[in-house]
């Protein structure tokens, strides 16, 4: 332990006010203003407040505990909080945002009880060892993690940024997809794309799934701005990699969500080896548009409203593959589609930048926080 430094358990660090949670179920919630807190953030807003103040929330159940999953945040102001989230007071003497940090840094798994609904009871709650420097030793290294998660914020902004550029430039080069005010030559998505998924086919099974092999991709490696995250990726036994080339994912490919989040669409950037697609999603090969162009028209906002008019079922919404293939499109020139392509390949490259950038901040982040608390 550093000198100085002592530990001291949570609940001897804070007023548990857990007492006065109330949990409101959705129906009887009345829309406001104010923030209704859960396990993990912001849950909905609501017409009135039980707390008034800065405190720290705590994740109780249905949260995550591993090590920087952010299992603690802290609200300010007006609010609600529900039966899912402990919320504590920080006693006088001590950061809130310290121990915020300490307790995103730790994993809390080992805390954790309960095989079918996994929770972090009260008790073990303020069990928790928390290592204390000095008041202004707390506050000094809050400044520095503040500093660098600032950074962060800064450059998930500019890519936000460019995301928006992306749209801006398509509406200023095409106008409104579906309003097709430009007059541009409409064609059923069928007629540029080639339209695949798993016909028939019910899914995996755990057994099949390995460590390492194949990538099967669903729906959820498909992020909102059009790329995909293999941060979680799904790999399958050789024995169930089905070969057929209309099924093997390539680059430049399309992946379509089918069921669950119409609307989602990414395309697949380089060489990612031998992969696959699991039911819940369709591969839109183009051969008569532009990839790139393709890929931001089913972006657009009011063209995903166009694509969710066709959606069926409330538990499980879907769109037919023979839905997907009557999509309209407006079709602009190629040349102009490639002109387009162009100027996004150069954002893109500027957001590859800034994402390398954020992950070599969040990797200082992680270093210094093991450097403060380990």
């Amino acid at each position: 332990m550093r000198e100085g430094w002592t530990y001291k358990k949570l609940g001897e660090v804070a007023t548990i006010l857990d007492s006065q949670r109330k949990p409101i179920t959705k129906k009887d919630r009345m829309k406001g203003k104010y923030p209704y807190y859960g396990a993990s953030g912001i849950q909905d807003y609501v017409d009135s407040y039980i707390f008034d103040g800065r405190f720290l929330l705590v994740g109780e159940d249905g949260a995550k505990w591993c090590a920087f999953d952010k299992s603690a945040y802290i609200i300010e102001g007006k609010s609600w909080v529900n039966n899912h989230a402990h919320i504590l007071k920080i006693l006088e003497g001590n950061d809130d945002t310290f121990i915020e940090y300490f307790l995103i840094y730790e994993d809390l798994s080992k805390y954790i009880t309960g095989a079918i609904v996994p929770k972090l009871t009260q008790k073990s709650l303020v069990s928790i060892p928390i290592p204390l420097p000095p008041l202004t030793v707390q506050q000094s290294i809050v400044s520095e993690l503040d500093k660098i998660n600032e950074l962060i914020s800064l450059k998930k902004a500019q890519l936000s940024d460019l995301d928006n550029l992306a749209q801006s430039i398509f509406y200023e080069m095409f106008g409104d997809p579906v309003e097709n005010e430009k007059g541009w030559e409409v064609k059923k998505l069928g007629e540029v794309a080639s339209v695949k998924g798993r016909v028939g086919w019910k899914g995996y099974k755990k057994e099949d799934l390995r460590d390492s092999g194949p990538l099967a991709i669903g729906g959820g490696h498909i992020t909102e701005n059009g790329n995909l995250d293999f941060s979680s990726p799904v790999f399958l036994s050789r024995e169930k990699f089905d070969e057929s080339p209309e099924i093997i994912v390539k680059s430049g490919d399309l992946i379509m969500v089918q069921r669950g989040t119409i609307g989602r669409v990414g395309i697949v950037k380089g060489d990612i080896g031998d992969a696959t697609i699991n039911p819940c999603v369709l591969i839109l090969r183009p051969f008569n548009v532009a990839g790139i162009y393709l890929l931001h028209l089913l972006l657009n906002k009011n063209m995903k409203d166009y694509i969710c008019s066709f959606v069926r079922g409330v538990a499980q919404p879907m769109i037919t593959q023979k839905q997907v293939n009557s999509l309209n499109l407006p079709l602009p020139p190629l040349p102009l589609q490639q002109a387009f392509a162009k100027r996004i390949e150069m954002i893109e490259r500027q957001k590859g930048a800034i994402t390398t950038a954020i992950k070599d901040l969040e990797t200082l982040l992680a270093s210094r926080m093991q450097y403060w608390f380990d």
